[in-house]
C-alpha cells in the first residue's frame, strides 16, 4: 500500500468514525430517555472536540469537525416528530 493511500484511508476513517460514535450515542440516548435530549448530544460533541483540539492541536481537525457536523445533522433527524 502506497503511503498516498495510507493517509487518504486515515482521512476517510477520521471522516467516518465520528459518524459512527454520535450515531451509537443518539440512538443510546433515545433508548434511555423519553425524549430525545439533544443539549446532551451536542454539547457532548463539542466538548469532545474541544479535548481533541487541545490535547493533539490541528492534527485531527477532521476529526473533530466531523463529530460536530454529525451532531448538528443527528439532532434534527432524531428531533423531527417534535420539531414539526
Amino acid at each position: 500500500m502506497s503511503q498516498y493511500s495510507k493517509e487518504e484511508l486515515k482521512f476517510v476513517l477520521q471522516a467516518l468514525l465520528p459518524l459512527c460514535i454520535i450515531g451509537g450515542l443518539a440512538t443510546f440516548l433515545i433508548s434511555n430517555s423519553g425524549g430525545f435530549p439533544w443539549f446532551t448530544l451536542l454539547g457532548t460533541a463539542i466538548g469532545l472536540s474541544i479535548i481533541i483540539l487541545s490535547w493533539v492541536g490541528r492534527k485531527y481537525s477532521i476529526f473533530a469537525a466531523s463529530l460536530i457536523i454529525g451532531a448538528a445533522t443527528f439532532t434534527p433527524l432524531y428531533n423531527w416528530s417534535t420539531i414539526f
